[in-house]
C-alpha cells in the first residue's frame, strides 16, 4: 500500500466523459470532484494482496453466478457533479446491475474503460 498523497493536476472541474477524451500521458490519474489527480502507484504488497482477494472473489462469484468480478483499476463513477471517477483494485458488479453479455468497450487509456461505449 503507498502513503503518498493525490496530487492535483486540474484545476477547472471535468466531466467523466472529458477526463475520458483527454490524451494518455502515462501518469495515473483519475477525476476527483471534477479535477483531475495524479495517484500514486501501488507496490508490491499491495498487488500481492489484490491479486489474491480478486481471485477469491473471482472463483466465490463464478461458482454461484452472482456476476462480475474486474479489477485493474477498471473505473467506476462514483459521483455526478462534480464527477468522481475511481479506479478500484477490486470490484464486483451483479448481474442485476451489469446484464449478462453487456461488456463496454474497453479503450486502451487506463482508467478509462468505463466510459466508452
Amino acid at each position: 500500500m503507498t502513503t503518498g498523497a493525490a496530487v492535483p493536476i486540474t484545476e477547472a472541474p471535468l466531466s467523466a466523459e472529458q477526463y475520458a477524451a483527454l490524451p494518455n500521458d502515462g501518469r495515473l490519474t483519475e477525476p476527483v470532484q471534477g479535477k483531475v489527480v495524479e495517484t500514486p502507484p501501488p507496490g508490491t504488497l499491495h498487488g500481492y494482496i489484490t491479486a489474491n482477494l480478486t481471485s477469491i472473489l473471482r472463483e466465490f462469484v463464478r461458482a454461484h453466478g452472482l456476476g462480475r468480478v474486474v479489477g485493474n483499476d477498471a473505473g467506476v463513477i462514483t459521483r455526478r457533479q462534480p464527477d468522481n471517477v475511481r479506479g478500484p483494485d477490486v470490484a464486483f458488479f451483479s448481474y442485476a446491475r451489469l446484464p449478462k453479455g453487456r461488456y463496454r468497450k474497453v479503450t486502451p487509456t487506463p482508467y478509462r474503460n468505463w466510459c466508452s461505449k
